[in-house]
């Protein structure tokens, strides 16, 4: 039944609606502003804590997106791996019918830590890879051995797994310190036994300010292409989203206007949950919706107030992104819309696809 309403809400969403008539398929939660890095591709870390919702909070809301049809709940902070409760809440979310992802910079995967994982029922997890060496990457995130957590993290739970769950993903932050190795982390990160790897370039939001020497610039476009041509001719079984998400990276770095052709899915498809129980429409986080601690999930998505929202959105009254998260969502309704099926005749993808959502 949960299935079969947000196939019909999702039509909706195609023939023009914005109004829902089910809760949205996925839910970004950041359960935490905490982190141990001091990212040059993010500056989260810098940002006053506040409010942390605790775990009993945490578990109210999960029943409540269950009980509005939630379909996956991505975790992720800061770092979650912070939050002492994490596995439990990914093993609630299960236990509720809802699949469950995790993003994290793999420093606090040890041994006990990945057979915890791999036994949570944690469907994908996420670790966060932004160079083929230590020295671009422990650069990027600002603490040296980090490079070598993530090695050994991907090693731990790929054993540890079992040939099961979760899924191992290597996830690439693109910027210029490290866009002319795209195709060496991509090379490294297959070899060391990984389902796929997801990527985006860098972007420069109030709520995700890089430093400028990290943001690319038209002069990377050259090189943005040629890396892109070798992950399409010598590692696309790694690559879980369609061209046309990748074939977008220029446009979004050149002219990101263009990409208003898209109408964005953020606030009917998707919403974020921030520590503080404050709600959003996407990791962006542009328009606050409501806050979950002061009412319910309910009330705040099928308020009048994010129906304005929604409408909002549908007119391009938002920010550009091109996060991966984000944008293959927008690109695949907007093949729907186009009657442009055919594009999505990729395997691998419709995989991924029905890995994060259908199944």
């Amino acid at each position: 039944m949960n299935k079969a309403k947000h196939i019909l809400n999702l039509l909706n969403f195609c023939r023009g609606g914005y109004v829902p008539i089910t809760g949205p398929l996925k839910v970004f939660f950041e359960i935490t502003f905490r982190c141990n890095f001091r990212c040059k591709n993010c500056d989260i870390w810098k940002k006053p804590k506040g409010d942390e919702i605790n775990t009993i909070q945490t578990r109210d809301i999960l029943k409540q997106l269950a009980k509005n049809n939630v379909l996956h709940v991505s975790f992720s902070g800061g770092e979650p791996f912070l939050r002492k409760d994490l596995l439990d809440l990914i093993k609630l979310a299960n236990n509720l019918g809802m699949k469950t992802s995790v993003n994290t910079n793999g420093w606090f995967i040890n041994h006990k830590v990945a057979k915890e994982i791999c036994h949570s029922g944690l469907d994908t997890i996420y670790i966060s890879l932004d160079g083929a060496n230590a020295n671009i990457h422990d650069y990027i995130r600002g603490i040296q051995g980090s490079f070598e957590r993530v090695l050994k993290a991907i090693e731990l739970i790929r054993v540890e797994r079992n040939g099961k769950t979760p899924k191992i993903f290597t996830n690439i932050t693109i910027n210029k310190t490290n866009v002319q190795d795209l195709a060496k982390m991509v090379d490294l990160s297959g070899k060391r036994g990984v389902d796929g790897v997801t990527m985006s370039v860098v972007q420069d939001f109030e709520k995700y300010r890089p430093n400028k020497e990290m943001v690319l610039s038209s002069g990377y476009l050259n090189e943005l292409k040629l890396q892109m041509g070798l992950l399409k001719k010598d590692y696309r079984h790694l690559l879980p989203h369609m061209d046309g998400y990748f074939d977008e990276f220029g446009t979004y770095i050149k002219n990101p206007v263009e990409l208003y052709k898209y109408r964005c899915v953020a606030g009917y498809a998707t919403v974020l949950i921030h520590p503080n129980g404050d709600v959003f429409p996407c990791p962006v986080a542009f328009k606050k919706m409501g806050n979950i601690i002061q009412g319910s999930f309910a009330q705040i998505w099928y308020s009048e107030n994010s129906n304005l929202l929604r409408k909002k959105i549908k007119e391009n009254k938002h920010p550009i992104c091109w996060f991966d998260c984000m944008a293959p969502l927008n690109i695949l309704f907007y093949y729907i819309r186009h009657f442009e099926l055919f594009k999505l005749l990729n395997p691998r993808f419709l995989s991924y696809l029905k890995h994060k959502a259908i199944s």
